[in-house]
């Protein structure tokens, strides 16, 4: 009688350790079931992993170092041209990044819209990936979407800087307080994912260069300082500027004053800044050391110099390929050599360097504010 009640307590106590276990097993169960959810691939994912081979063999051929340098010039003489003084913007909204599918009809649509057919545009997408899908296997990238966006827009083939150009109209568009033209619209995942890809980037402090050819009726730099040149804003001292899209600037003094010499009159922007995101890793000309500015930077007008190769170089260092910023850098004083010009004086110039100091950016806003 003993041994049965020892046996029937024996058995009574194993019971809620046997309902227990169940349950813990079940809550384990429903674990692993979520995170397979979670680590589920979005179904047009799929699609940045297929690359059409033959649509890719269109767009194999040598770089040549001497088209890269005109496509960066053009890059830099398209992007710089939404700029305007400070006013009131549609304020900045943070937008959900895109899917697979939506980035890659925007990248179709907005390749179209650049002037390429439908073949170059496809075999260019194509090569995109590729490096994308390389430089995620190498662990160089978080997102191949991102890869893509920045492979794209910093292409070296003749004509590939008209992508830019085109983007930069539409980040102007998302400013403007005018609603969206359907060309805007569609290429509107592509502008979200290039701006997540440019900010993603570390942030990098030191001086960029932007140079610009101009041709302007009086054969001087009057025009352009004034803001009677399309695209540019008025470049008095202490004027605040805004650059709306994505500007391409280089480290390079001389190479961007090499751009800007190229018609009668020129202008070299020297913008110091805490904001600028290398890119030359995703650019088929590293050398040329380019770099983006993420869009809605803001820019106060230091000053009006003489373009001569000691104010470009003044403030920079040149230690490996980086330029970077010293702390100890001050604005020449007007009575030395290296002064600033009067106003009157530099718009009698043919050939100038304005100064640039990076102001705080616009903050962002909720959805809300776009409706």
């Amino acid at each position: 009688a003993t041994e049965a009640a020892a046996q029937e307590g024996g058995s009574s106590s194993s019971k809620p350790s046997e309902k227990k276990n169940q349950n813990e097993e079940e809550k384990d169960k429903e674990k692993d079931e979520e995170d397979e959810e979670d680590e589920a691939i979005e179904p047009t994912m799929l699609q940045l992993l297929e690359v059409n081979v033959s649509a890719l063999w269109h767009h194999l051929c040598a770089i040549r170092h001497s088209e890269a340098v005109l496509e960066l010039r053009a890059r830099m003489a398209s992007s710089s041209k939404p700029q305007s003084v400070m006013t009131a913007d549609r304020p900045r909204v943070d937008d959900p990044q895109p899917s697979a599918a939506e980035f890659l009809k925007a990248c179709s649509a907005a390749l179209s819209s650049a002037g390429e057919s439908s073949i170059a545009a496809e075999s260019r997408l194509e090569a995109a990936k590729v490096f994308a899908l390389r430089r995620f296997a190498e662990g160089q990238t978080q997102s191949i979407m991102s890869a893509m966006a920045l492979r794209l827009v910093l292409g070296a083939k003749p004509g590939s800087a008209r992508l830019l150009a085109k983007l930069s109209e539409s980040f102007m568009a998302l400013c403007s307080q005018a609603p969206l033209r359907p060309a805007d619209e569609e290429v509107l995942p592509l502008l979200t994912q290039l701006q997540l890809a440019v900010e993603a980037l570390p942030a990098e402090r030191g001086v960029q260069f932007l140079g610009l050819s101009l041709s302007t009726a009086s054969g001087t730099l009057r025009e352009a300082l004034a803001g009677e040149v399309e695209g540019l804003a008025a470049l008095h001292p202490g004027n605040l500027l805004l650059w709306r899209g994505c500007v391409s600037v280089t480290s390079d003094p001389m190479l961007a004053k090499e751009a800007a010499l190229e018609k009668s009159v020129s202008l070299v922007f020297k913008v110091r800044s805490s904001c600028s995101r290398d890119v030359a890793a995703y650019s088929p000309s590293p050398d040329l050391r380019e770099r983006l500015l993420p869009p809605r930077r803001c820019f106060r007008v230091v000053g009006i110099f003489a373009l001569e190769d000691m104010i470009l170089q003044r403030g920079t260092s040149s230690s490996g390929h980086a330029a970077e910023l010293l702390e100890a850098f001050e604005v020449p004083n007007v009575g030395s050599s290296f002064g600033a010009l009067a106003w009157e004086e530099a718009c009698t110039r043919k050939a100038a360097c304005v100064v640039l100091d990076e102001e705080e950016q616009p903050q962002a806003t909720a959805l809300a504010a776009k409706i």
